[in-house]
């Protein structure tokens, strides 16, 4: 479970939990059932009918939910997290490959030794968040120098991955953005103290899962994020490519003309916001 730094006026402060599968088979509704159940308990602590005193103006917190898989997700688990307000980030593809690959080959060479769960994850969280590990009580004596060798590609590799952008759309999904370099992306944002960009996004017939997003006057602006699976049965499950074309346009205009996200090293908003281009005003007329 994280918070997030910035509070926004007439909600409570955000808090954010957090769950990721890894796994062959797409990620099913009995995992979002999971996520509805904690959200309701938590919710239900929240009567304030019989409190007084500190107890009645004691912090509240507005919690959600958040599954990360690698391996997408069912419709039916989608269909049932836009009904309870839970997002889902889809890790499925192809620009995720090496991050699977690298978790699959670390996981089965975790297999061979006999670490706990809990302290993989406490060792994993020291090295990539620099925390002070020497004094570190772990559940039980192990060879450390072994396990970091093991974890030694993972980690580098989770330190060189870059960043990655959780956004809001005017829909029911949160998308993943991916900044081509998040080096001359950030060095940008300092540079012209901006907020808001004009973009276009574009999407090819090779690959039409995986759309682009580019700024109007910069280079330094470029994102990739996958586009969330009802959105693509609705655009390209089409008989002509004509109407795949216009689904896409009405896509943009209504549901990604506004991507907003957190920068936190910046401790800004960015807002992207889509500008239709002239070669694609000719397609609606």
């Amino acid at each position: 479970m994280g918070q997030f730094p910035i509070s926004l006026p007439f909600t409570y402060p955000v808090r954010l939990f957090l769950e990721a599968k890894f796994k062959k088979s797409a990620t099913g509704i009995d995992v979002v059932r999971t996520g509805i159940g904690i959200l309701q308990d938590l919710n239900s602590n929240y009567q304030t009918i019989d409190l007084q005193g500190q107890d009645l103006l004691s912090q509240r917190y507005n919690y959600q939910y958040v599954i990360f898989s690698t391996s997408g997700f069912s419709n039916n688990a989608i269909k049932l997290a836009i009904a309870h307000k839970i997002q889902l980030i889809d890790l499925s593809g192809i620009e995720y490959d090496k991050l699977r690959r690298v978790i699959s080959e670390t996981a089965k060479s975790l297999n061979t030794f006999n670490y706990s769960l809990k302290d993989i994850r406490q060792f994993i969280r020291d090295h990539l968040f620099n925390l002070n590990y020497i004094n570190r009580r772990f559940d039980r004596e192990f060879d450390r120098d072994n396990l970091e060798k093991i974890l030694y590609c993972y980690i580098e590799f989770i330190r060189t991955f870059g960043d990655l952008y959780l956004a809001s759309t005017n829909s029911p999904f949160t998308i993943s953005l991916k900044p081509s370099s998040s080096y001359h992306f950030k060095h940008f944002l300092d540079e012209t103290k901006n907020t808001t960009f004009d973009v276009k996004i574009r999407w090819t017939d090779n690959n039409k899962y995986y759309w682009h997003i580019y700024s109007q006057d910069s280079r330094e602006i470029t994102f990739s994020f996958a586009l969330p699976t009802l959105f693509y049965e609705y655009i390209f499950k089409q008989q002509t490519r004509d109407q795949q074309i216009i689904n896409a346009l009405d896509a943009k205009k209504q549901y990604f003309n506004n991507i907003v996200f957190y920068v936190r090293d910046r401790e800004q908003f960015v807002n992207l916001k889509y500008r239709m281009p002239r070669s694609e005003r000719r397609l609606t007329r």
